[in-house]
């Protein structure tokens, strides 16, 4: 089986649902622990790579702004 890191996430789930120690769990997977470890670490550093949250953002429309103006003032964010 190929792994990615998408495929890891799926195992990882599974490893989290079995209640198995990681040794037993791979044993099961025929699995090598260095391997559950490696992409173990990669989940953890592309989880914390992202947002915490999304900010979700207003536009007015503003009819006397023209395509060529912006303003600063036509942006608001809403937090909630």
């Amino acid at each position: 089986m190929r792994m990615t890191l998408t495929t890891f996430k799926r195992l990882y789930k599974d490893y989290q649902e079995s209640g198995l120690n990681i040794k037993d769990f791979c044993t099961n997977q025929d699995l090598a622990p260095s391997t559950f470890y490696y992409w173990r670490n990669k989940l953890e550093e592309a989880l914390a790579h992202e947002p915490d949250s999304f900010v979700p953002l207003e536009f007015d429309s503003n009819p006397l702004a023209t395509n060529n103006q912006t303003s600063q003032s036509l942006i608001r964010v809403s937090l909630l």
